[in-house]
Parts: structure tokens; sequence; C-alpha cells
């Protein structure tokens, strides 16, 4: 796992990682996960895996952030089926 640092008055705050997302296991869980495209990015055989990845991160009582565009009218029945 690699790790960068910033030089920002609030580097405090956050950390930079590159990791294998779904084998990837944090000290402990997360308050907030924003999710920019990486969900309609995946192949469709992945998502339910990425769906038991991020509530596996959440804290019990997280918030999920997530701009997911979708292709098709059926994709949208099965991703807020995911996401449930």
């Amino acid at each position: 796992m690699y790790q960068w640092s910033s030089s920002l008055p609030n580097a405090d705050w956050f950390a930079f990682l590159v990791a294998d997302f779904f084998k990837w296991r944090p000290s402990e869980p997360f308050d907030l996960i924003f999710d920019y495209t990486f969900f309609c990015a995946l192949d469709p055989s992945m998502r339910l895996a990425w769906a038991e990845t991020v509530s596996r991160l959440l804290k019990p009582d997280g918030e999920l952030i997530t701009l997911i565009y979708l292709v098709r009218t059926e994709s949208l029945y099965a991703s807020c089926l995911l996401l449930q």
C-alpha cells in the first residue's frame, strides 16, 4: 500500500491511499464514504462485492455519498436493489 501526504493546513483530516478496495482492511470503519463514479466503472459482476465492501467499511450509522451514471432503465432498478 502506498500513502501520499499533503502540505495543506487541514491535511490531518484526510489521507490518500493506493490499495485494493475489496481487500483493504482499515483500523476502524468510516463515518462517510464518498464514491465518485467508482461503482459505475466496475464490471456489473463486481457490483455486489462493491456494496458488501462499502457496507463493511461504513459505521452502522455512516453515510454513503455517491455519483453514479446509469446507462439503461433496468440498470436503475438493479442498482436500487443493490443499495438497499
